[in-house]
């Protein structure tokens, strides 16, 4: 379920110099995210830059209605995102894609490769 919502920066952690995880509130993104999905985060309410930015669900914690993002400092718009704080709000939309689909994961085995950033989402 595709959801458009104001959500609150719950925690902003520093996993190294220029990588940042947010964990931010939202129970319908969180109820209905999958491992595999994303979501597009506006870094400002201005129209520079006009587009959404794009992230993998890190994870999503429905009980507590919370989901993290996992990113790496490397554009403008990243930039302007990392300025946010603790409390501060985003717009995100999501949970959007296809999540991954592994089957029946009991009978077979699974090889996933992902690399920098793009392994946030094998965390889920």
């Amino acid at each position: 379920m595709r959801t458009v919502a104001d959500c609150k920066i719950l925690e902003k952690t520093e996993v190294s110099p220029s990588i940042l995880r947010f964990v931010l509130e939202n129970e319908i993104i969180a109820r209905h995210s999958q491992p595999g999905q994303f979501v597009n985060v506006k870094v400002l309410d201005s129209l520079d830059p006009l587009l959404r930015r794009p992230f993998s669900v890190h994870s999503a914690n429905p009980e507590d209605g919370t989901f993290s993002l996992l990113f790496d400092v490397i554009g403008r718009g990243t930039m302007l995102l990392a300025q946010y704080n603790e409390g501060d709000v985003v717009s995100v939309v999501g949970p959007l894609g296809t999540a991954f689909d592994l089957g029946n994961s009991q009978n077979s085995m699974h090889i996933l490769v992902a690399g920098g950033c793009g392994a946030a989402p094998l965390h889920f």
